[in-house]
């Protein structure tokens, strides 16, 4: 790129009478560059070549999530289509589109009945007023996951360590065994669930949770603002919350589930004959079950597996709290599985001190240095011989 001053030079001594070659060789450049500046009608600029925008890829994915509906956040289209860039940079896209979607008038909405056959569930969170005492001196509100049958409105509710979709799903994990089998449709009320936008592809995201669905042809609906379809969760919820005085606290995580459990035996005994005979109906449409084992009534993605390496201390850091190993782990890059239990730590292989496995239980609480395991094993490296040993 040569600046307007060479290019009106050159342009000036060719009209001066001077050949191309003697400007070529005066100017220290090609003949042909100087032939190319003189028949250039401007001084050259340098111009960059057009490329279509970053969002050019997804501009018809959110256009037509805001034709569903034209009210929807950047970040519910962020985690719809997976955005890769910045959050500032969506907002000005959906911004900039959003003017194109015609405004259609809203139409009122019916409370219906989806007509569903037997075997269909919603689910969501509830938050219980009073807060649980998690241990460490710490107290907060633990949510509960709720799992209602769609036909007789059996209720289902655990509690959950936090409202992260991996925890959710452990919950709901559980649930579905209770009850022996998985839904062949869950409408899923996701208010409440934390879903990071950029955990979509980490095992944790709606989109794993869909996967695993429907390896078992199980279908994964969403109930929001604008399909709210029945008020079988809502009714749920509203019973809840009047079993739970607002004053009421809880000792302990299982405080909480002794109470959730009494509840749920308070709201089921007054079902009439019809009622239970519905509930035992749908139970049988489940699928799964002893026969066929659903890919949700495996152990899900929230039971997670990662590789650390101790801290100068010797602790390792899991689900936000830190977990003490010993002399055996220092240096070395450890295996930690987290489950909504227990955590796991355990040596990446056989070396001279042998294979440890050391088992805490899942602290509650948060910020805390857990200390004490529920057991510790060790396989000698020799003999293959597995013993209990003391201490982390």
């Amino acid at each position: 790129m040569f600046s307007p001053e060479v290019w009106a030079q050159v342009r000036l001594l060719h009209e001066g009478g001077m050949p191309i070659k003697q400007i070529a060789r005066r100017e220290g450049m090609a003949p042909n560059t100087v032939r190319r500046l003189v028949r250039a009608a401007e001084a050259p600029r340098y111009r960059r070549s057009p490329r279509p925008p970053l969002s050019a890829p997804f501009e018809a994915r959110i256009l037509r999530l805001l034709k569903e509906r034209p009210s929807r956040s950047a970040a519910e289209i962020g985690r719809r289509i997976r955005w890769p860039a910045s959050q500032s940079l969506l907002r000005a896209e959906v911004a900039r589109l959003r003017p194109l979607v015609p405004v259609t008038v809203p139409v009122p909405r019916q409370r219906l009945v989806p007509e569903l056959a037997p075997g269909w569930a919603e689910c969501g969170l509830w938050l219980p007023e009073g807060p649980v005492e998690v241990g460490a001196g710490q107290r907060r509100r633990c949510p509960v996951v709720l799992m209602v049958a769609g036909d007789c409105g059996r209720l289902a509710a655990r509690a959950a360590v936090s409202s992260k979709l991996s925890d959710v799903w452990v919950a709901q994990h559980h649930l579905l065994h209770e009850w022996g089998g998985v839904p062949h449709t869950v409408r899923w009320d996701p208010q409440g669930i934390d879903v990071p936008l950029w955990s979509w592809d980490e095992g944790t995201g709606w989109s794993t949770y869909r996967m695993h669905a429907e390896l078992g042809s199980t279908t994964v609906e969403f109930v929001d603002e604008g399909t709210t379809v029945s008020n079988l969760l809502a009714t749920a919820r509203r019973y809840l919350t009047a079993a739970c005085p607002p004053d009421r606290s809880f000792t302990s995580p299982e405080d909480l589930a002794a109470a959730l459990h009494t509840w749920q035996e308070d709201f089921h005994r007054s079902w009439d004959p019809d009622r239970k005979a519905r509930w035992a109906a749908e139970r049988s449409a489940l699928l799964g079950g002893p026969s066929a084992a659903h890919p949700l009534l495996q152990p899900p993605p929230g039971s997670h597996r990662t590789r650390v390496q101790p801290d100068s201390a010797g602790y390792v850091r899991a689900a936000g709290n830190d977990y003490l190993v010993g002399e055996w782990g220092a240096r070395r890059r450890l295996t930690v599985k987290v489950t909504d239990a227990e955590v796991v730590i355990c040596s990446g292989g056989y070396h001279a001190g042998g294979f440890h496995t050391v088992v805490y239980a899942r602290s509650w609480a948060r910020r805390t240095q857990v200390t004490v395991p529920l057991r510790h094993e060790l396989i000698e490296p020799s003999s293959g011989v597995r013993r209990e040993v003391d201490g982390p």
